[in-house]
């Protein structure tokens, strides 16, 4: 899972170097669809899954993730919260 994934340049590094499948969150609308627009072009589809949510409301099975990105979220977030 990349949380905060923005436009997706880790991610698609990521999907092209490794295989399988990478949900991709993030809350801003316009840079996960760019993410999607090269997911697209890439022929990634059935690799990389976008989500438009904040992380403060997925859910998700804890025994789901192998591993989880998330650089540069706690800028955002904040260690407290």
């Amino acid at each position: 899972m990349d949380i905060g994934c923005g436009t997706g340049v880790p991610t698609l590094w990521i999907a092209e170097n490794y295989n399988g499948v990478i949900t991709a969150i993030d809350s801003d609308t316009k840079t996960l669809n760019w993410l999607q627009e090269k997911i697209n072009k890439q022929n990634l589809s059935r690799r990389v899954d976008t989500k438009n949510k904040s992380f403060f409301d997925l859910e998700s099975d804890e025994n789901q993730l192998d591993i989880i990105l998330a650089e540069g979220f706690l800028n955002i977030a904040g260690f407290q919260r």
